[in-house]
């Protein structure tokens, strides 16, 4: 008689008993809860342009506006005006609304793994695009520690700490003044 049949039939038990025998020996499982960092990105964005760094790229525009113009180069001193209105208008959405200000944040993303350390959270996201928390989500708000990074003047932090206290500007409303 072959022993196959019998080793077959044992191997069959032995994985039949397994998935019981795994259940009882795992531990129970804790899930860790992550901790989550928001900002206000308004209070980002009047940091920013009201910060040295700004003014230093604001500069060079104006220079390059009053060299295009000292030139009589027509075509270049309309095209730096109408970017500069478009900014303009880029600045109102970020500053009063809820616009992204995901090209501020790249000015300072070699330190955002240190700010997340000293907040005590895992994640860094703007409160605008917070589609959903749980009521035991642990969230902490580093808006005034990235707007810290932009060096604000102690004028500035007295704005940057009255924004959050406001509503933002809808853009459609903002739409509507640039018109």
């Amino acid at each position: 008689m072959s022993k196959t049949p019998h080793l077959v039939a044992i191997l069959l038990a032995g994985l039949a008993v397994l998935p019981l025998a795994t259940a009882a020996q795992e531990p129970t499982a804790t899930v860790a809860q992550v901790r989550l960092g928001t900002f206000d990105s308004r209070v980002v964005a009047i940091a920013f342009y009201r910060s040295e760094m700004f003014q230093e790229s604001l500069a060079e525009v104006r220079a390059a506006h009053e060299k295009a113009s000292a030139a009589g180069d027509s075509e270049t001193t309309a095209a730096l005006e109408q970017d500069m209105r478009a900014k303009q208008e880029h600045i109102h959405r970020q500053g009063f609304s809820t616009a992204p200000v995901d090209e501020i944040i790249a000015r300072i993303e070699a330190q955002l793994p240190r700010i997340a350390q000293e907040a005590g959270v895992d994640v860094i996201v703007s409160k605008w695009k917070l589609a959903y928390r749980s009521s035991s989500a642990q969230v902490t708000d580093v808006s005034m520690r990235l707007a810290a990074e932009f060096k604000p003047d102690e004028a500035t932090r007295k704005i940057l700490l009255q924004i959050p206290s406001t509503q933002p500007v809808s853009l459609a409303e903002l739409k509507q003044h640039e018109d």
